[in-house]
């Protein structure tokens, strides 16, 4: 959509029935999503139409998260096989793969050029080398799925299945993590009452 329209720039008819990752990158002008078939799509859009790129079957299960990373040419995916995903745009071809030992994989964002954060069914969010694919931390903090993540400079986003955002300072995270690379949010996870919609959010910081 522009949004200063009324009417859609692009009506594209995917053909998996159950989305559920969607990313887009303005400098490509490339499409990228993938769901239920765990085949990631990738299509450019070419004034008002979506043309196809590549077909890839990337994943076992459900993709879940994607991003495009800031060199142009790298393209991520976890999903519900337990699998971050390395996919390279020029070659249309898979360059890694890096399989978890935890539960099913939900969320995904990249700190930076060197790192990345991955969240998923095991209600923890893992920071890894880009490079290596090697834990640098283990962020704990929630009571239910990681779902989605975000991050802004220094600080990531998170939420998940047990009602709540957690706000981490990535940095500090780092320092005080213990001897098994651990680190427990400084916030108690709270569940929401059966309230909750009656009620405004609260937000804690510490």
């Amino acid at each position: 959509w522009e949004l200063s329209q009324t009417d859609p720039i692009v009506d594209h008819q995917a053909d998996c029935r159950d989305l559920r990752s969607i990313q887009y990158s303005p400098e490509l002008k490339m499409l990228a999503y993938g769901g239920r078939d765990g085949v990631l799509r990738l299509y450019r859009l070419l004034s008002n139409k979506a043309e196809l790129y590549d077909l890839s079957p990337a994943h076992f299960q459900r993709i879940r998260s994607l991003h495009f990373l800031d060199d142009q040419q790298t393209l991520l995916s976890v999903g519900e096989d337990r699998r971050l995903i390395q996919y390279d745009l020029k070659s249309k071809a898979i360059t890694s793969t890096l399989d978890f030992p935890g539960g099913k994989l939900f969320g995904l964002t990249a700190m930076d050029a060197n790192r990345l954060a991955v969240g998923g069914a095991d209600n923890t969010i893992r920071l890894l080398d880009a490079k290596t694919g090697q834990c640098t931390a283990k962020l704990i903090g929630h009571d239910g799925t990681v779902t989605l993540l975000h991050v802004q400079d220094n600080v990531l986003v998170s939420s998940s299945f047990d009602t709540t955002i957690r706000i981490w300072n990535v940095e500090k995270a780092i320092r005080e993590c213990d001897g098994q690379k651990r680190y427990h949010h400084p916030v108690a996870s709270q569940f929401e009452d059966s309230g909750a919609l009656e009620k405004p959010g609260i937000l804690v910081s510490r």
